[in-house]
């Protein structure tokens, strides 16, 4: 839609801006380094002239690709916080509808009451998913943009559905998962929405506290600790391709 464009439009010029900067600054350090090889081949003075000339654009070039970097991982951490709360309130707002469901399938209430109910809610599940979508294109962009990939398309059906994640992936924040696993070894795995390994993870761990008592645990526990953080973290960025 349109208004989904325009939405995206500054961040799309970000990462265009990013991307022309990066390759211009790559094109001159090559030039340069071409230019050195040649600088038997040349009078000092032309060879001079072109080397203040490279020198002079990557002197300049490379403290505003640094800006423009930062502003991207700025942009992605304000992002990524925004739409946490919208998948949390998208998901209460799931489980009401659910809820309402179950009541009447259960014939505790009538139809009328339950359309009464539901419709809202539906309308507000869809407005909030709509907004999650929006805001994981935003974040696709700059990252894309960040490790010199090209430009995410927009997922198909993007603009629809009461269901999150089922046309876009969540976007996971490795150094939350890490967080989570370092207070307990599998929160950081069930926050990547790997319930059944959160749960062994906890499992393990809670076993191996227990062999400490034993000598065994004083080996494993700091083991498993150390395996949780780092498979939470490695997975978040899996994750986010």
């Amino acid at each position: 839609m349109k208004s989904d464009e325009m939405a995206l439009k500054g961040e799309r010029d970000l990462a265009a801006n990013y991307r022309r900067l990066f390759q211009s600054i790559a094109d001159a350090e090559k030039k340069l380094a071409n230019l050195n090889e040649t600088r038997g081949d040349i009078t000092t003075e032309r060879y001079e002239a072109l080397k203040d000339e490279y020198t002079s654009f990557l002197n300049t070039a490379k403290p505003k690709l640094d800006d423009i970097l930062k502003e991207i991982d700025d942009k992605i951490e304000i992002w990524v916080k925004d739409d946490e709360k919208i998948v949390e309130e998208l998901t209460e707002t799931q489980k009401s509808i659910r809820q309402e469901d179950r009541l009447f399938e259960a014939g505790a209430i009538s139809r009328e009451e339950h359309q009464r109910k539901t419709a809202p809610l539906k309308s507000k599940s869809r407005e909030l998913n709509s907004k999650h979508n929006k805001k994981q294109g935003q974040i696709r962009i700059l990252i894309a943009a960040k490790n010199h990939q090209p430009p995410p398309a927009p997922p198909p059906g993007s603009h629809g559905g009461d269901t999150p994640g089922t046309t876009s992936k969540f976007y996971k924040n490795p150094a939350h998962a890490t967080v989570l696993s370092f207070f307990w070894m599998g929160l950081g795995q069930i926050y990547n929405d790997q319930m059944r390994k959160g749960i062994i993870f906890i499992i393990l761990y809670s076993i191996s506290s227990v062999l400490i008592f034993f000598g065994v645990g004083l080996i494993t526990t700091p083991a498993l600790w150390i395996w949780g953080m780092v498979d939470a973290n490695k997975t978040a960025k899996t994750i986010n391709g």
